[in-house]
């Protein structure tokens, strides 16, 4: 999974996910200065519905493209 990746996330309010571009992928800026000495859990930003989201990595996952996204030749 990359930046520029359709992606499935976890909204935070109870099971409900919702879908997304990947824009960021980041250290969680909070671990980094309470335990430097420990790798920080990776955060994800993603712009659905023109607004951003930040989930946790793990609760992050790749999505096929819907059809009505694909470009017709």
């Amino acid at each position: 999974m990359k930046v520029g990746d359709f992606v499935r996330f976890a909204t935070g309010r109870g099971r409900e996910t919702d879908v997304g571009l990947l824009i960021l992928i980041e250290d969680n800026p909070g671990e980094l200065i309470t335990y430097p000495l420990v790798p920080a859990r990776k955060i994800g930003h993603v712009m659905s519905n023109g607004t951003m989201h930040v989930a946790w990595l793990e609760h992050i996952h790749p999505e096929p493209i819907p059809e009505e996204y694909h470009e017709s030749r």
